[in-house]
């Protein structure tokens, strides 16, 4: 009996880790343009930073706090995602960003369905990680109507809601040019010297990828199996 028990546990463990519906994505960053540090004194320096690497986790479900319409714009606000750690990389070394007291990260999800005359349709996806006592990290990713990646940022709707894909960010390697998944695309780390050090960087994605989970679940899961058909046998 003891057996069987330690055998669906197995199994139990091995396909809840097969299965699990969490994704973990790593963003690549290179600085755009020259940092600005605009304290000398504070022991970070802005102007070293070549480039950062962010670690997002998306759950199963997000939770949507708000769900507003604009002229021409419908917003949706969504709680739940989580940024593991972001590190700058420097001349000197990389530098892991502290978690904050009161760490929070906030997905926005836009779409400019009557955009102002001059101005075209697109579809928006900003994250803005905050707290009181860390640097603001913020991405804004941007495909506007007639790119060919036009439709597949996020499920947009007219005028509301907007709901995030399967995938949340479309994945892309340092081979890809970025242009070719987004009309635009920044990100920035900022602090005004009262959360962090002061100074502002700004930075190009350079890829995407998903992180894959664990194997060793689902090799414990197919241990399981492989037990399970001994002792039956």
């Amino acid at each position: 009996m003891f057996k069987e028990a330690c055998i669906f546990g197995m199994l139990t463990l091995g396909l809840a880790g097969v299965n699990h519906a969490e994704t973990m994505y790593q963003v690549e960053f290179v600085v755009d343009g020259v940092p600005m540090d605009f304290d000398d004194s504070d022991g970070f320096d802005y102007t070293a930073i070549t480039g950062l690497t962010a670690i997002f986790t998306v759950p199963e479900a997000l939770t949507m706090t708000s769900d507003d319409e604009f002229p021409g714009t419908s917003v949706t606000r969504y709680d739940g995602l989580f940024q593991n750690s972001i590190v700058v990389h420097t001349d000197d070394g990389d530098i892991a960003i502290p978690s904050g007291s009161d760490d929070h990260t906030d997905l926005v999800l836009a779409n400019v369905h009557e955009p102002e005359p001059g101005d075209t349709k697109k579809h928006v996806l900003y994250i803005d990680r905050w707290g009181i006592d860390i640097p603001s990290f913020q991405i804004e990713l941007i495909v506007e109507e007639g790119h060919a990646n036009y439709g597949n940022l996020i499920n947009a709707g007219s005028p509301n809601p907007n709901l995030p894909k399967d995938q949340l960010f479309p994945t892309f390697d340092a081979t890809t040019d970025s242009s070719d998944m987004f009309s635009s695309s920044w990100a920035k780390l900022v602090a005004d010297g009262f959360r962090f050090a002061d100074g502002i960087a700004m930075f190009d994605i350079k890829s995407v990828q998903i992180i894959p989970e664990p194997a060793s679940f689902g090799l414990l899961g197919l241990g399981g199996l492989v037990l399970l058909r001994r002792n039956c046998g």
